[in-house]
């Protein structure tokens, strides 16, 4: 992803970790939902997402990159816990590196929480991105953006 990284995939080993944080998460969910001594206890997940706005927020194109942006962000982590699957933007900007849940993983996760946490540190703006290199996937370059700390004006 960047001149440091010698070695890796850039474009598979985040979503790998993700996926199996995520299936983790789900089973620790289970058995704290099963055990006895936890029977009124309540369990959640927290996000430590950033916030998005568009670059130029007259341009449609930026606009969209925004919301992809968020699903990215926010709903990488966040869909699988509600809906058991990933936002359909990511299945389709990342295709065959993306890994799937089984029925029976999609499931386990939904639902997987009593309540959500938010760590809200920051906010950028973001540039859509039209073309990029499929030669060397990486998690920006799959959203198809930009990050900017000013905006257009």
């Amino acid at each position: 992803m960047n001149d440091a990284a010698v070695a890796g995939e850039s474009g598979l080993e985040v979503y790998t970790v993700s996926h199996n944080l995520l299936l983790a998460h789900a089973e620790a969910v289970e058995v704290f939902r099963n055990n006895s001594k936890c029977k009124d206890g309540k369990i959640g997940i927290a996000h430590c997402p950033i916030w998005f706005e568009p670059y130029d927020s007259s341009d449609p194109d930026d606009k969209e990159a925004c919301d992809r942006a968020m699903e990215f962000m926010f709903g990488w982590q966040m869909d699988p816990t509600v809906y058991g699957d990933y936002p359909e933007v990511m299945k389709k900007s990342i295709g065959k590196r993306l890994p799937t849940f089984t029925a029976t993983q999609s499931k386990k996760l939904r639902g997987s929480f009593d309540f959500v946490g938010v760590n809200y540190y920051s906010a950028f703006y973001v540039k859509s991105i039209a073309e990029v290199n499929h030669d060397t996937p990486n998690w920006r370059s799959d959203a198809r953006i930009e990050w900017r700390k000013q905006n257009k004006a």
